[in-house]
């Protein structure tokens, strides 16, 4: 029976690297505020898998699918216990996950069994207003226990945009989606 330490999110800096390399955690974000860029970075400090939610988004980031990782079958989400298995003969200490917004909550269930059987720690990367799972768009995943446990409770926000930082419009279009 497991009982979480804290129940709110406890928010760091992203200049505390150390912090989500020794825990895990979830950055999260709009648009344009870095978390591709803080990913591709810490990608190269640690022996991991990178995947994303989709396959479009694991080509960006030069990873596979969250299924292919896994091994998480797509009709009966099951995962095979020799693939995940084998990641932890071969080092693999971090699994880091981009657009996590799109992840259904039995594939969430699935990471957190992963996590406390393996030990794996999981760096997640994301935007909880873009595109939630088809079925579940009334679910706070953001609040959602499940991902904090997952993710430890450690939390960063990032809220400068950099990738349209030079335009104004852009800037004050961002702005208003808030």
């Amino acid at each position: 029976y497991y009982t979480p330490k804290s129940k709110e999110w406890i928010y760091y800096k992203k200049t505390d690297v150390n912090v989500f390399l020794e825990n895990g955690g979830l950055i999260t974000g709009g648009a344009g505020t870095g978390k591709s860029f803080l990913l591709n970075e810490w990608k190269l400090l640690v022996k991991c898998r990178v995947c994303a939610s989709t396959h479009k988004a694991s080509k960006i980031i030069n990873g596979h699918t969250i299924h292919k990782v896994v091994a998480i079958h797509p009709i009966d989400l099951v995962f095979d216990y020799a693939v995940v298995k084998k990641l932890v003969d071969d080092g693999i200490t971090h699994i880091l996950i981009d657009e996590v917004s799109m992840i259904k909550t039995a594939v969430w269930c699935i990471l957190l069994h992963i996590k406390y059987k393996y030990g794996f720690k999981f760096i997640c990367f994301g935007d909880f207003k873009q595109l939630k799972p088809v079925e579940e768009e009334h679910i706070d995943f953001e609040n959602l226990q499940l991902i904090k446990e997952l993710c430890n409770n450690t939390r960063c926000h990032l809220t400068e945009v950099y990738r349209f930082k030079d335009n104004e419009l852009l800037q004050d279009a961002y702005k208003c989606s808030d």
